[in-house]
């Protein structure tokens, strides 16, 4: 089966601190403020939830719909739970292909390092998939790698993506500009920073009419 992270779920976490050090889990975080503070939101790849208790600390109040398709990794991401905000969370064990949205449901997505195992024809499927289901003036928190650059990312990143394709059959063998996802569609970018040298980005997407 293709991007089954069961495999890898006990070390994946561990494995991405190795390689990038807090980075991955800075960017993630970075905006979590930016989200309303009784949003409903949809969680879109979270894996192991690493970032659940800093966004359930920031904003108590919200909902989230937390997609992730393979149990290991939701296992993991329950044990981020408090017994306060279990009730506040369901947790959703399908891939978003086989997912039925409703429109207008969210008033937020998350993607965080959820595209960059897709190709790019499958993550503008996928995205245009989502794209109804968030409300009209609704937020899109996307966190995620840029094109590497520099000599060592670009040999990190490989190993990263053959590692992958040996242990979870991940279809992506590359990194390309994500951010032109949002370019087609009616999105304004409200802000944006980059994080290890320019490796990864966090950004927060808000949809308009």
């Amino acid at each position: 089966m293709k991007n089954n992270y069961n495999r890898i779920a006990p070390f994946y976490d561990t494995l991405v601190r190795f390689a990038f050090g807090d980075c991955q889990k800075k960017a993630q975080t970075y905006y979590l403020s930016q989200i309303d503070e009784d949003a409903k939101i949809l969680v879109v790849g979270g894996g192991s939830g690493h970032f659940i208790p800093e966004l359930f600390r920031l904003k108590p109040a919200i909902e989230i719909d937390y997609l992730e398709p393979a149990p290991k990794m939701i296992a993991l991401a329950k044990k981020q739970l408090s017994s306060n905000a279990s009730n506040q969370i369901n947790f959703i064990e399908q891939k978003l292909e086989d997912v039925a949205l409703t429109d207008q449901d969210y008033d937020c997505i998350l993607t965080f390092f959820f595209f960059d195992i897709f190709k790019p024809k499958k993550s503008a499927q996928l995205h245009a998939k989502l794209l109804p289901s968030l409300k009209e003036n609704g937020k899109w928190l996307m966190a995620d790698f840029n094109p590497p650059q520099r000599l060592h990312h670009k040999l990190w990143i490989k190993l990263m993506f053959l590692f992958l394709y040996f242990s979870v059959k991940a279809d992506q063998k590359s990194i390309y500009h994500y951010k032109t996802l949002f370019s087609k569609h009616s999105f304004s970018l409200e802000e944006s920073k980059e994080f290890c040298k320019k490796l990864f980005f966090s950004s927060v997407y808000r949809k308009r009419t």
